[in-house]
Formats: C-alpha cells, sequence, structure tokens
C-alpha cells in the first residue's frame, strides 16, 4: 500500500524538492564549468607544446555524461578550427578506447548541429578515425 502525501504536507514537499533542486544544480553546472576550463587549458598546452597524451587521456578518460559531453563539444569546436592537429592527436588514441571516443565525439558533432561545418572543414583530410568518425555521423 503506497503511501500519499496529504493536502496538507503537499506545498511543504515542493518547497523541500524546490529547495534540493536549486541547491544540486548549481554543483552540477560547477562541475561542468570547471571542466570546460580544464578542456581549454588542455587544448591551449596541445596547442604550445605538441604533445598529443595528455589531450588524448583528456579524450579517453570518463567523467559522466554532462561533463564528458562538455568536453566534446568543446573538442568538436577547437577541432573544425584545428584539422592537422586534431588528426593528430585522435591517431594515437588506444585502439581499445577508439570506438567510444568516436561514438561520444560524433554525438557531440550532431548534437550541435555541426555536421555540415565539420565535413567541411575536413574535407581533403585522411585519418582511420576521422573516417570512423565521418562514418558514425550518417
Amino acid at each position: 500500500m503506497s503511501k500519499r502525501i496529504s493536502a496538507s504536507r503537499y506545498p511543504k514537499t515542493l518547497f523541500v524538492i524546490l529547495v534540493l533542486s536549486v541547491a544540486v544544480y548549481p554543483l552540477v553546472q560547477d562541475q561542468i564549468d570547471r571542466v570546460g576550463v580544464e578542456t581549454h587549458k588542455i587544448l591551449r598546452e596541445y596547442e604550445r607544446t605538441r604533445d598529443p597524451k595528455p589531450l588524448r587521456l583528456w579524450l579517453t578518460e570518463y567523467r559522466g555524461e554532462a561533463t564528458g559531453h562538455e568536453v566534446m563539444i568543446l573538442v568538436v569546436e577547437w577541432a573544425i578550427k584545428n584539422q592537422s592537429a586534431f588528426i593528430f592527436a585522435i591517431e594515437g588514441i588506444q585502439k581499445e578506447k577508439v570506438q567510444p571516443f568516436v561514438e561520444s565525439f560524433a554525438f557531440a558533432v550532431t548534437d550541435t548541429s555541426s555536421d555540415k561545418e565539420f565535413r567541411k572543414s575536413f574535407k581533403g583530410h585522411k585519418s582511420k578515425v576521422l573516417t570512423l568518425i565521418l562514418a558514425e555521423l550518417h
């Protein structure tokens, strides 16, 4: 038998739900903001040093759905402007991590409606992982 919330407790219950949702949302948003700042930092460092290892690790590390998706969205924006650097970085991703990366990255491309721009910016570029990404976009 399920318990029902009495009419007199309904406003209190709604208030508690509202307070909890307002309290939790900034925590999630703060994590997304933090991962965005860190992603920009890693991309700038890669551009400066040309060492792809930290970027490869960053791209293949699981950090949750929302924060992981934020990483991919930011990398999509960067990749469209930095095709050669992007290809160099993704070609060295460990074999067992390629498919999960491709799926996450392709989802970010489509989720941001960047399909056409991404295809156009990578036209004429050759890469095994890029080919997998493009196939995933179909």
